[in-house]
């Protein structure tokens, strides 16, 4: 839970009967159901709109709105684009789904769902949120339904779906962003979202006020290069929601969970997931206050990760724009339009199945490429000072991740160290050729590039992941065919199914993968299940290697059983 991917958890206690929420910049009313007892509330916003001068800047609290807002209709979508469908690599030279209504550059808003409501004495519950994902460069939040997270916790979560900005809107690299604006602004946006919430709900035993919590946000979200991406970080804030009632939400957890949709008839990866990878080692692993000390991936997505400055198309080099003294500030006058297009452009002039707006090593959020943070053991997380548990990570991949993004029209004549130089433009002679040596027995020449794209860019960061965590770090296995990347996603959120149930529809299966991320979410151990479940005992992954495959034999029946990882993959991951 496309990238997937990127998705957030928070641990707060329900509303209680009230349908507004004060937010203190503005009252949104939702809209109950009175058939499951859930309330919604969909395009909250949570940041001002980044459009004119406000394009390529952090993120800022909205201006106050009097009155209340209906909450009941899905907010417009960011500005997207697809992945690369180029035979080349220019940087080498140099599911049924519910659409928002529109795109707009006004898109920084969020959906609530909220459980039935509790009465006197209830406990705390985890607020999962859902980034999705789309590479960086698509997707919104509105295939995402909540009552799907709800119902697979029987009622134990809050479900958040949020948009950040995407593309070129909100990965800009360069010297001029670095100095004029803000690089990742969608990370950034990511984490405001975040802040948002916890600014306004704080708990009675660590007060913290607003203020500080602004001041907060511009000290550390203005530095922020990566946000959400491959994993998922529960972030334990002392916050409380106010409703109009007076009621809270007591502990904040954050959950974020990758994901991959289906847009522009392009299979998106997850940047949810990704984006907690890059929170894990955001500040070199020195992130002060800690921001979580949980984390959940699906198909972790760490594609090739550049200094800001690197050379890289640039958008700067706009016709519009090529003459003006200040490039950047050109930029903010083009229309959307005009920018929109460019962005297309750019996007599909990518190496087939990549993604060019990525995040940046800025040298400040990220300090280094994550890989070396991760191998170095420079990682956030561990106890905070107001809590006895340390950090926790769940990480499922897919068997096949790399398959949606391989070009299958050059099966017949790709070759293993041509498909290598152009997935990794850097790449010099000796290290092409270790790679073709790595995966020289793992089948026909495109079925070696489906491995490569799958484990570089998928599954081996998924296991850089698990050593960091070490004792605390469970492993998933998605295995039922095809097993491509976001497969996964519809026994997430089974309303994405026409008939409301995912293609192995099996209650048995559906229930225990499913279960087991809210599971974890709500306890952070796979073993404390909300209810019974066919999984069996669930080790850590340091604990030989272990693994929990969820797949089905040949007759149809559920096969959920513990597995060891293979050593040769391992070894290709090394």
């Amino acid at each position: 839970m496309n990238l997937l991917s990127i998705v957030i958890v928070l641990l707060p206690s329900l509303l209680s009967g009230a349908q507004i929420v004060d937010l203190g910049y503005a009252s949104y009313q939702g809209t109950f159901n009175a058939t499951t007892g859930n309330t919604r509330f969909l395009g909250i916003r949570y940041a001002a709109s980044p459009t004119g001068t406000r394009r390529w800047r952090p993120p800022i609290t909205p201006e106050r709105v009097a009155g209340v807002i209906e909450a009941n209709v899905e907010p417009a979508g960011c500005p997207s684009s697809g992945a690369g469908i180029a035979s080349i690599n220019p940087l080498r030279t140099t599911l049924v789904s519910r659409a928002a209504a529109a795109t707009s550059e006004d898109c920084l808003f969020l959906n609530v769902v909220t459980p039935q409501m509790p009465g006197p004495g209830h406990k705390a519950k985890p607020v999962v949120v859902w980034i999705h994902g789309g590479g960086y460069q698509a997707g919104n939040a509105a295939p995402f339904a909540g009552e799907d997270l709800i119902g697979e916790a029987n009622g134990g979560v809050v479900a958040v779906a949020i948009q950040y900005r995407l593309g070129v809107y909100g990965f800009l690299p360069g010297n001029e962003v670095k100095s004029g604006g803000a690089l990742n602004a969608g990370l950034r946006t990511s984490l405001f979202s975040l802040s948002v919430v916890c600014k306004q709900l704080i708990n009675e035993q660590f007060k913290v006020d607003q203020e500080f919590a602004l001041q907060w946000v511009q000290k550390h979200v203005g530095r922020t290069s990566h946000l959400i991406h491959v994993a998922d970080v529960l972030e334990d804030y002392p916050v409380r929601w106010r409703s109009s009632a007076g009621h809270d939400l007591g502990r904040i957890r954050w959950w974020e969970l990758s994901c991959s949709t289906v847009l522009i008839k392009t299979n998106l990866p997850t940047t949810g997931a990704g984006s907690v990878l890059q929170h894990v080692i955001a500040h070199g692993g020195k992130t002060s206050p800690p921001l979580f000390r949980a984390a959940i991936t699906s198909s972790t997505f760490l594609p090739s990760q550049y200094a800001y400055n690197d050379p890289i198309p640039q958008i700067l080099k706009c016709p519009s724009c090529t003459s003006a003294a200040d490039s950047l500030a050109c930029l903010r006058t083009v229309d959307t339009t005009t920018l929109q297009a460019v962005n297309l452009n750019i996007s599909t002039d990518a190496f087939f199945g990549t993604f060019i707006f990525v995040p940046v090593v800025d040298g400040a959020f990220i300090t280094q490429r994550p890989i070396l943070s991760l191998q170095a053991s420079q990682v956030n997380g561990g106890e905070l000072e107001r809590c006895s548990r340390q950090e926790a990570l769940l990480s499922v991949t897919n068997t096949f991740e790399g398959f949606n993004f391989v070009n299958l029209a050059t099966a017949a004549t790709v070759t293993t160290p041509a498909y290598v130089g152009q997935l990794f433009p850097k790449f010099g002679e000796q290290q092409i050729q270790a790679a073709t040596a790595a995966y020289a027995n793992t089948g026909a020449p495109i079925d070696q590039a489906i491995a490569i794209m799958g484990e570089s860019i998928f599954i081996c960061p998924t296991y850089f992941l698990l050593r960091a965590f070490k004792e605390k770090a469970f492993k998933g296995a998605f295995a039922i065919p095809p097993a491509h990347h976001g497969d996964d996603v519809v026994y997430y959120f089974p309303s994405q199914s026409s008939t409301g149930l995912p293609p192995f529809g099996n209650p048995a299966f559906d229930k225990a993968f499913s279960h087991s991320f809210l599971d974890f979410a709500m306890s952070l151990n796979t073993n404390i299940k909300s209810s019974a479940t066919i999984t069996p005992q669930w080790n850590v992954w340091a604990d030989g290697s272990t693994e929990m495959l969820f797949n089905e034999t040949v007759a149809g029946v559920p096969l959920v059983q513990a597995i060891q990882t293979s050593s040769s993959l391992l070894k290709r991951c090394a």
